[in-house]
């Protein structure tokens, strides 16, 4: 069969030859955009205009099951983790325990919870607040919502393993719709987020409060579309509103935790951060880590950090972790915590807790994390730009000076011996406490550090 054209005769094979070549470079730009390496132009940013990485940890899983939802952690336990240069803490607060009964609020819980995060502003570490639930309440073995907000349905629920199988109970996913259904519900869950940003707005260490940790969908299609981002939009509304600073952090739902896409397009406001999790359900099971996981692990990041620039936000990761008896334990943390380092991506651990996921072993001892996690970084960079490269024993950071008077910052662990500092291509000495501070010269030419050691 032919068939004619203003420009000739093409056959029936050439136009589907044609078609097949269309949709093989369709299908070419598609993987394009989730494979090329995204650039971060957005980064969390200091009173002094200096970019910020925070290295962290999460305080912490324990909480969920202490009498008041108060983590065991000391002061001493935060001296400690400062010392191995943690600058900051996301720390697990409750609306169960904020507002136990409706109407009424447990002031004696926000005082606990303030006081600790007094204790970590007198140690100089910053402090991330996390509303934190999961598998929604506590009778389903989870935490989080409040009693009084449970709405099972008349469905049953049946206790499984492993925990997270527990989202797809008929009563836990019927109290989420329910939930996600009632304006009531969720201007109760808005009024204990403002009260606690009332709380902390004089508190300068508290650099944002995360809305939600992980939340789970409705019953249904377009949740993160025309559920969750209005309900962002409606919390950060609230806080324009009374003109409080501390940014909000927000989440997308928890099934795009490894590499799907998120359905959310706009940030809740300004200031917002998008604030991700990344787990690999693979290695969370027990399967060692392979090729194939860091290749997940790598299209994860360049996608998260490809919907951060879209929604014109800095990006975070708020959680992440694997067993410690996985035999690529190491592999894991530093090729995960490279590819954020090389975007200026900060992150906080999961958790300060005893176990496989924690930074303490059963004992209560210093754990296996420690040995990839505590690390040569940048904490405050006086510049734009940053290029930071990395092997076993360098460390260098580039970048171009900002017109401030407050340093670069970059911790460097006691437990190194450094062989040499450099500073645009000339030795300094070794400074005597854990911080190298660099001051900005007057002129703008590109700074670079490098650090060495044995």
């Amino acid at each position: 069969m032919q068939l004619k054209s203003p420009r000739g005769r093409f056959s029936f094979a050439a136009l589907m030859r044609w078609a097949a070549i269309l949709v093989l470079l369709a299908g070419f730009g598609l993987v394009l955009r989730d494979v090329w390496p995204h650039r971060t132009t957005r980064f969390i940013i200091d009173a002094d205009q200096r970019i910020v990485i925070y290295h962290g940890v999460n305080i912490a899983n324990h909480s969920k099951s202490t009498p008041d939802r108060v983590p065991l952690t000391t002061r001493e336990d935060f001296q400690w983790l400062h010392g191995k240069g943690f600058n900051l803490v996301r720390y697990l607060i409750f609306w169960e325990a904020i507002e136990p009964e409706r109407g009424r609020i447990d002031h004696e819980y926000l005082r606990k919870t303030m006081e600790r995060v007094d204790q970590l502003e007198g140690l100089g570490i910053d402090v991330l607040l996390d509303f934190h639930q999961d598998l929604y309440a506590q009778r389903f073995g989870g935490n989080g919502f409040p009693e009084w907000t449970v709405n099972e349905g008349g469905k049953p629920f049946t206790r499984q393993t492993p925990w997270h199988r527990n989202y797809w109970q008929p009563a836990v996913w019927h109290s989420y719709d329910t939930f996600w259904r009632s304006r009531d519900l969720q201007d109760r869950y808005a009024e204990a987020v403002m009260l606690v940003l009332r709380l902390v707005e004089d508190r300068p260490n508290v650099i944002g409060l995360d809305i939600m940790n992980e939340p789970w969908p409705w019953k249904g299609l377009g949740f993160e579309r025309r559920m969750l981002g209005p309900f962002y939009a409606r919390i950060a509304e609230l806080r324009e509103n009374e003109k409080l600073r501390v940014p909000l952090f927000f989440a997308p739902m928890l099934p795009t935790n490894t590499g799907f896409r998120s359905g959310l397009r706009d940030a809740p406001g300004k200031d917002s951060v998008f604030a991700i999790h990344y787990y690999d359900a693979m290695v969370d099971g027990g399967a060692p880590y392979r090729w194939w996981n860091w290749l997940l692990m790598w299209r994860t990041v360049r996608v998260k950090v490809g919907e951060a620039e879209r929604m014109k936000v800095p990006l975070f990761v708020g959680e992440f972790g694997l067993p410690s008896s996985n035999p690529g334990f190491h592999k894991y943390l530093g090729d995960f915590t490279g590819l954020l380092e090389q975007r200026g991506v900060g992150w906080a651990y999961w958790s300060y807790d005893r176990g496989p996921f924690g930074f303490l072993d059963p004992k209560g001892e210093p754990g296996p994390a420690l040995k990839s996690l505590v690390q040569v970084y940048a904490q405050r960079i006086a510049g734009r730009r940053p290029k930071i490269e990395r092997t076993t024993q360098t460390f260098q950071l580039s970048y171009d000076p900002i017109s401030t008077t407050a340093p670069t910052i970059i911790f460097l662990p006691p437990s190194l011996t450094i062989r040499t500092i450099t500073i645009n291509g000339r030795e300094i000495s070794k400074p005597s406490g854990s911080e190298l501070r660099h001051a900005n010269p007057k002129t703008h030419e590109r700074q670079t550090i490098r650090i060495e050691w044995e």
